[in-house]
């Protein structure tokens, strides 16, 4: 009697993560991001000189298109905090970007280089590194 209660106890609980698992996936979506992890580099924009800085920026997300180091970019692009911590960044939640990046970062697909974009820190270019869906 112990081995059968036992038994039916196995299978209900299978059946349960096999349900819950069946659920999850089927409610996932891919807007469902809840996270992201960015490699980036800001060029600040000094009074007077805007276009200086696009143009470096710009300089900065082709390099890094053709393949060049992320270090060697974020240092010719004068980004000595991305040069110090290569770029990375913690995971970030909707809220904690600058306005401007936040939604660009949720949306972009996977270690594509994106921008240069214009946000409130200056020109930036990113690439996300990874995304944590909600589950």
């Amino acid at each position: 009697m112990a081995r059968a209660a036992a038994f039916v106890s196995m299978f209900l609980a299978a059946a349960f993560a096999c349900s819950m698992a069946a659920y999850y996936l089927a409610v996932r979506r891919p807007d469902e991001v809840v996270e992201v992890r960015l490699q980036r580099l800001v060029v600040r924009v000094e009074e007077g000189k805007e276009e200086e800085a696009k143009e470096k920026a710009e300089a900065a997300a082709e390099a890094l298109r053709e393949g060049k180091p992320f270090v060697e970019v974020a240092e010719k692009a004068g980004d000595q905090y991305a040069v110090r911590t290569r770029g990375e960044t913690v995971y970030v939640r909707g809220g904690q970007l600058e306005e401007g990046l936040e939604e660009p970062a949720f949306s972009a697909p996977l270690l594509q280089v994106q921008g240069p974009l214009k946000t409130e820190l200056g020109y930036v270019v990113f690439i996300v590194v990874e995304k944590r869906m909600r589950y």
